[in-house]
């Protein structure tokens, strides 16, 4: 199935909104819009028409760009995962032998950043009805090496346990190291299937474990719990001529001190809504984190939309990951920086002064040409960010899944405070569990690259 229904631009899709109220017939006529030089007007994505009256006229033209349903159901899209799904399945716990594992018993992980670990902190009995896993929470976080783990609790390096039992050559998994980062390409045994799956060594683990029986039950389940992986596929290099990715602008600018409104909030859903149903929408799918979860609430048919194989066009925008020879290429395609930027909501703001400029982190300012400061505000978390933060765990969890909806029903009554990069990082929480899942990922590549990779790409 090719993504031929999805397969217009996206800057076809946004135009009726950034361009909101402009008369298409009259194109001579065509007002202008704010740019950096307004500042001081307040709003700057919308057209300027008559000055006199310009809130009455804005008012008008949202109620018109928004007159249609953009309703959505914040429920839609969540699979939950179970805390001993996440012990045994995600970190490996297989206590093959209690008495041994009891002698070993002494330190043992807080019972709070446990929970926070296996991404539940209302499930209060977690550490009783799974023995012995704050336990293999505290070796994790004081291992340096996989061998430092017991091989009573942990399936990591134990050559009984199931994980290294597991028939797991139905899947060729290759490495791949771009710049300093390695992650692993799960190829299917058939090499004529696709898509190969590009993603990091825990969630491998979680692969195998899991024993998925084809390419296409693996996506779907990491789908399901927004796991972080990439697609990529195998074209005849003849076939595809990369281009420079399209920049999608963020929400634009907005004056100092703004902090969103109920106007701006569903002309986001609306701008958001239209890039999920542009054909490189599903690509958040594959982002993990709190994109794949918005994109998992607004796409429909999200197990056969991410399985839908690309037009040569569309691979115009992927990263050549590797040179098959023969005349073949492997593609990965990729989510821009833009595009992720667009689907957290992200508006930049006037700061104050180049005082206020030292609070804020330095990734997320800048300074344009007349040099007023700048800052960025986003209606939900950046990808980034997400990943340093305790709810992170490589799976959406049920603490994840928590926040999302507290988040979505103070922004649909209008009760949302729109946050800095700093601020949104510096909701970490808990530091113990941080280390341990950060480390934890660190040693599954470590064991995915000894004993199951089969080369490099």
């Amino acid at each position: 199935m090719y993504r031929s229904g999805y397969n217009t631009r996206v800057s076809a899709l946004l135009e009726p909104l950034v361009a909101a109220g402009r008369d298409e017939d009259d194109e001579d006529n065509d007002v202008g819009h704010f740019s950096g030089d307004n500042l001081d007007q307040g709003v700057y994505d919308l057209p300027l028409a008559q000055k006199d009256d310009f809130a009455g006229v804005t008012h008008k033209i949202l109620d018109d760009v928004l007159a249609h349903n953009n309703g959505f159901n914040a429920h839609v899209g969540y699979f939950p995962i179970g805390v001993a799904e996440m012990a045994h399945m995600f970190y490996g716990l297989d206590v093959s032998d209690k008495d041994a594992a009891q002698v070993l018993r002494g330190q043992e992980l807080a019972p709070l950043s446990c929970r926070w670990v296996l991404g539940d902190v209302e499930d209060v009995v977690a550490e009783e009805t799974l023995p012995f896993v704050r336990q293999l929470f505290k070796y994790i976080a004081k291992a340096r090496d996989p061998t430092d783990l017991p091989l009573c609790v942990s399936d990591l390096v134990d050559r009984r346990s199931a994980l290294h039992r597991y028939q797991w050559r139905r899947f060729i998994i290759k490495r791949v190291v771009r710049d300093t980062t390695t992650t692993f390409l799960i190829l299917p045994d058939n090499p004529e299937d696709e898509p190969f799956i590009l993603t990091d060594g825990a969630t491998v683990l979680f692969c195998l474990r899991s024993e998925f029986n084809s390419t296409k039950d693996l996506v779907h389940r990491l789908v399901e719990v927004g796991a972080k992986f990439s697609t990529c596929w195998r074209r005849r290099r003849s076939s595809v001529r990369p281009i420079r990715p399209r920049d999608i602008d963020n929400l634009g600018r907005r004056p100092f001190r703004y902090n969103g409104t109920m106007h701006d909030y569903l002309a986001y859903v609306k701008l958001r809504s239209s890039y999920f149903r542009s054909y490189r929408g599903p690509l958040m799918l594959r982002e993990g984190g709190i994109l794949a979860r918005l994109a998992r609430m607004s796409i429909n048919n999200i197990h056969d939309v991410v399985f839908m194989c690309p037009d040569d066009e569309d691979l115009d925008e992927a990263i050549e990951l590797a040179d098959l020879g023969d005349g073949f290429a492997l593609y990965q395609e990729y989510a821009t920086s833009y595009e992720k930027e667009l689907v957290s909501g992200v508006y930049s703001v006037q700061a104050e002064s180049k005082f206020a400029l030292r609070f804020l982190s330095l990734s997320y300012a800048s300074t344009d040409a007349n040099d007023k400061s700048l800052k960025y505000i986003s209606w939900w978390t950046m990808s980034e960010t997400w990943e340093s933060s305790a709810r992170h765990t490589g799976l959406w969890n049920a603490n994840c899944e928590r926040w999302f909806q507290e988040q979505t029903k103070a922004m649909t009554e209008g009760k949302a405070v729109l946050k800095t990069h700093a601020k949104w990082k510096s909701q970490r929480f808990n530091s113990p569990a941080i280390k341990v899942v950060e480390v934890y990922h660190s040693l599954a590549a470590r064991v995915v690259e000894e004993y199951f990779c089969t080369g490099s790409l």
